[in-house]
């Protein structure tokens, strides 16, 4: 049995990160490349590391943060728990190249974990429990969203 809303939950997700779908010539709200890992490897750490004057974080506490918050989700997913520090996600706005390396093998690492996990729930079946649920898978859209959106307006400052 399939659930569409969470199908296409799932790969508006899996867009946010990774852009085109392999086969596929269109997107759906991502422009081609300019998806989250896109983004990622087309600057150098120390552009990442840039503060744009009114900005109140650098592109790279953006991709630190959401990195962060991929973690968060595989904790709880796997029945663990871990006190949520959000302001501490966000303190560290510099990175030499190997931490700005590490960011984005780590947020690869965890998404490809957020995204296996999504994915064997459309596999088995599974719809929506709870309200709650729902709202959780879909802030995980809107929160990869909102974290792209202010790194590509950022992107040009720093280039």
């Amino acid at each position: 049995m399939s659930n569409t809303l969470l199908d296409a939950c799932v790969e508006i997700f899996r867009e946010s990160f990774e852009g085109v779908k392999p086969g596929n010539q269109y997107t759906w709200y991502v422009e081609g490349k300019e998806a989250i890992f896109d983004a990622l490897s087309s600057i150098s750490a120390e552009q990442a590391s840039r503060q744009i004057p009114g900005a109140r974080a650098t592109i790279g506490a953006h991709a630190n943060h959401l990195c962060y918050y991929l973690h968060l989700f595989n904790v709880g997913a796997h029945g663990g728990s871990e006190t949520a520090d959000w302001e501490g996600s966000w303190t560290k706005q510099t990175f030499n190249e190997a931490e700005w390396q590490d960011v984005a093998e780590r947020t690869h690492r965890e998404f490809d974990e957020v995204y296996g996990w999504h994915k064997a729930q459309v596999a088995e079946g599974r719809e929506f429990a709870t309200e709650d649920e729902a709202i959780h898978v879909i802030s995980n859209i809107a929160h990869a969203a909102y974290h792209l959106g202010a790194m590509r307006a950022l992107i040009p400052q720093v280039q």
